[in-house]
């Protein structure tokens, strides 16, 4: 649950996911750091752990985690010649489970895994699709009692962003890798033809060695073949331009990491963006062919926090919201714009919305790994964040309640920990949630949840 990504002081935490050093090194700044500290919660030690235990028996002797060999065995796999026996290939496995989400000895559920992203079909309301971390892509035909996957002989299982064709619901993208946590890198940009019954590379695919990782994919509505792609590699960003459904791509900007991309909703000429390590606020006026950093005349903070999160709503178009998590992970500031991204103004900055205290007291946070932000499609004043808990807001940001906590304290609502994606299916009003624990819904605007993630294995 504790976040290790923008800690640029402790390098122990960047670099167990880079490919430049040894695990050896790096356990070596690990110990040099944490003598005679005081292990405390949200500092990175217990993610660093998990990682170092999943390479440790993988990385001997080199040291050197070898990225590359799964991507290399699914490839040895598909080039079988064609008289090769497939016998070997047909057993006959089936998931083991559970299939429901265990319970927790307070009859809470546990969770099942992070969900990174979700997705709604524009024509059936009952079509959810959610991409998980390491997990691959997973579809529901029923609103979510039922799910189904067919990304699992994929080489790569990590799903950071969904996009479907707004005029043809068959053409659906997925953007590989793991935007939040590195558990997964990206192999590029996947298409499906046949409303994700199968799915195709694109012209934007990248050799699993090179460590990208897939941030937001956006589609433009006017012409459904121009697409903005954003990725992170080793630390710096590269946005991508296709005008031909992603045959062929353009880079458009490289260096800054735009980790939160959104067209204004009435005119996609309009793109507002904003990055990862000390957030910069970035604008495209020609459809992302070209960006300009404009953080110093917006407003808005040039130093002091970690990463942020942009959201649009068209109840108004003029309207733009920008949450910061500060360089500990907590609350940074949540902004509004009502010129359209032009100016904008500092609605709050405590109580401390992104720790896990049910009351906003702590310090610090985890906001550099969970941090989430929608606004209501039919009011510009309702919006929800997502850190480790989620709190609203009627005020536009002015002021804040708790409606969901993390173990349910006080007897706040209980939804599982972390969330990465709080979205409106804007075609009924339900809200999703995608956290570690899975895929919860409200449909009364956050007051009241359900956790959806039965049957996701």
């Amino acid at each position: 649950m504790s976040s290790y990504l923008g800690l640029a002081q402790k390098n122990w935490a960047i670099d167990i996911h880079n490919d430049s050093k040894t695990l050896y090194e790096i356990q070596e700044d690990f110990e040099n750091y944490w003598q005679n500290k005081t292990i405390g919660k949200g500092k990175g030690w217990k993610p660093f752990k998990r990682r170092e235990a999943f390479m440790e028996p993988r990385v001997f002797p080199s040291g050197f985690f070898p990225y590359e060999k799964l991507y290399l065995e699914y490839k040895k796999l598909i080039n079988q010649p064609k008289n090769t026996s497939q016998s070997q290939f047909e057993a006959n496995w089936q998931a083991f489970g559970p299939t429901e989400v265990p319970l927790q000895n307070n009859g809470s559920k546990r969770g099942v895994g992070r969900i990174n992203n979700v997705t709604f079909d524009p024509n059936n309301n009952n079509i959810l699709w959610v991409g998980s971390p390491s997990g691959g892509l997973w579809k529901s035909e029923d609103g979510g009692q039922n799910w189904s996957s067919n990304t699992d002989l994929l080489p790569n299982l990590g799903v950071s962003d969904i996009a479907i064709d707004p005029l043809n619901s068959n053409i659906m993208y997925i953007i590989t890798g793991d935007r939040d946590s590195d558990d997964t890198y990206a192999y590029g940009l996947m298409k499906s033809i046949d409303g994700g019954a199968s799915w195709i590379s694109t012209g934007l695919s990248f050799n699993i060695n090179s460590a990208y990782r897939g941030n937001r994919i956006l589609i433009n509505p006017n012409n459904t073949n121009i697409l903005i792609v954003s990725t992170r590699k080793s630390g710096y960003g590269e946005t991508y331009r296709s005008t031909d459904g992603g045959e062929t791509w353009e880079l458009v900007l490289q260096g800054p990491n735009l980790i939160s991309m959104e067209f204004n909703t009435s005119n996609s000429n309009q793109i507002y963006a904003v990055t990862t390590g000390t957030s910069k606020y970035y604008r495209s006026f020609d459809n992302g062919l070209t960006w300009e950093n404009v953080t110093n005349e917006s407003g808005l903070p040039n130093s002091g926090n970690s990463r942020a999160v942009v959201a649009v709503t068209p109840a108004n178009p003029n309207v733009i919201y920008i949450l910061y998590s500060a360089g500990g992970g907590g609350f940074g500031g949540l902004y509004k714009s009502t010129d359209g991204g032009y100016n904008f103004t500092l609605q709050s900055n405590s109580p401390n919305i992104l720790s896990w205290e049910v009351d906003g007291s702590g310090e610090d946070g985890q906001g550099t790994y969970d941090l989430a932000l929608v606004v209501s499609p039919s009011n510009e004043n309702l919006i929800l964040t997502g850190g480790i808990n989620i709190w609203k807001s009627t005020n536009g940001g002015v002021d804040f309640n708790i409606c969901s906590h993390w173990y349910g304290a006080e007897g706040i609502e209980y939804v599982h920990a972390d969330q990465h994606i709080l979205k409106y299916n804007p075609s009924n009003g339900i809200l999703y949630s995608g956290n570690d624990g899975g895929i919860y819904k409200s449909e009364d605007n956050g007051n009241a949840w359900t956790d959806i993630s039965d049957d996701l294995q």
